[in-house]
């Protein structure tokens, strides 16, 4: 089961990702009762100065950008999402069984 060591701030955190990165990221953060937020360029909730580029895994770019706010540190979301490229949808660190104990 993927079980990362999470860095807490004291500040909220800002991490700008590809919105497809939220595929595994909120089912992840929703298991553990993390308090996050989504937002993406142009909601009233977007700090512009934050920009649009994202960087996550190989790639990257300024297209369908969203924002993911929160205490967590920001280095260590990225790490965890790009981890989670790697887990399974039936990993238990998703709310998942493990099926044949695969």
């Amino acid at each position: 089961m993927y079980n990362p060591e999470i860095t807490y701030r004291n500040e909220k955190q800002h991490l700008l990702l590809p919105g497809v990165a939220l595929n595994k990221l909120e089912p992840f953060l929703q298991k553990r009762k993390i308090e996050y937020k989504v937002t993406s360029p142009g909601k009233e909730d977007y700090n512009d100065e934050w920009g649009a580029y994202w960087k996550y895994g190989k790639l990257s770019g300024y297209r369908n950008t969203v924002a993911v706010i929160s205490y967590i540190d920001s280095d260590c979301l990225l790490r965890i999402a790009e981890d989670l490229l790697h887990v399974k949808e039936t990993d238990p660190c998703f709310g998942g069984r493990l099926i044949n104990n695969v």
